[in-house]
Formats: C-alpha cells, sequence, structure tokens
C-alpha cells in the first residue's frame, strides 16, 4: 500500500487523493475506514516532525483522518477507540510538542480535534481540561497586524 511507503512525495499524493474522496463521501466513505486508518495512524507514529516535509506531510495526515473520521460519526463503535487513541497523541502534539507558529500541524491538529469531538460526542469532555489551558493560552496572544495602505 502507497501509504506504508517510505516516499514521500506518493504519500503525499495518495494523501490527497484520500482527502478528497473522505470530504466529498464524507458518510458513503465509512466502509473503507478500516483499510486506511492503520496507515495513517503509522505515517503519524512514524514521521518526525522535525522538517517543512515532515510537518506539511503529517498536517496532510492529520486532515485525511479528520475527515475519515467524520465519514463514521455515526458509527461509534467503529471509531471510538481510535478517535481516542489519535485525539490524545494529537493534543499532546499541540500542547508538548514544541510546534512553531508557521506549522501547518496546527491548523491541521485543530480541525482535526473538532472532527474527533464530533465523533466522541459527550466522552470528548475529559480532553477538555488539557484543551482549555491551551486555547486560554492562544487567546491570549497579541497579533501584530498592520494594514498597509
Amino acid at each position: 500500500m502507497a501509504l506504508s511507503t517510505k516516499y514521500q512525495p506518493l504519500q503525499e499524493e495518495v494523501l490527497s487523493t484520500l482527502s478528497c474522496f473522505a470530504s466529498v463521501l464524507d458518510s458513503a466513505f465509512a466502509p473503507h475506514y478500516g483499510a486506511f486508518m492503520p496507515g495513517l495512524v503509522s505515517i503519524l507514529e512514524t514521521t518526525k516532525y522535525e522538517t517543512q516535509q515532515d510537518q506539511e506531510l503529517r498536517a496532510s495526515c492529520i486532515e485525511v483522518i479528520g475527515f475519515i473520521l467524520t465519514s463514521v460519526k455515526d458509527q461509534p463503535a467503529v471509531c471510538h477507540d481510535d478517535a481516542i487513541v489519535i485525539a490524545k497523541k494529537l493534543i499532546e502534539t499541540l500542547v508538548n510538542g514544541n510546534l512553531t507558529d508557521s506549522d501547518p500541524q496546527i491548523t491541521a491538529i485543530s480541525n482535526c480535534v473538532s472532527q474527533i469531538a464530533v465523533c466522541l460526542k459527550d466522552e470528548f469532555k475529559q480532553f477538555l481540561p488539557t484543551i482549555i489551558p491551551a486555547l486560554l493560552k492562544d487567546a491570549q496572544r497579541s497579533i501584530d497586524f498592520k494594514v498597509k495602505a
């Protein structure tokens, strides 16, 4: 399977295609959940986030995970365990991963975590004690915004 290959350009193309299919097909993509989720989790576990290319690959992977989890949001038995494990990994990365402000994973993680919340519903509240302080910290950042005339 192309996802398990360590050739990043191929992985990026496959992730882009999966992202498109999963987001457009939504719940119709659900039957393919089991075929793709293990490979996506493997990319997250094995790809470092040191280079820009690694960060972009991980961000794409996280985006696809969110779309695929959304495709099975009405089937908690299918996605529950994966959603818990992925949420823990992503929240840990977001809170303690030393991500830079320009890291593309930040937006991907934020979006995916919200998609995980939809899948887990009330069970997502276990993650709030970790997420809320990080959100409050981000809300207090000063933004240097200038408009040039």
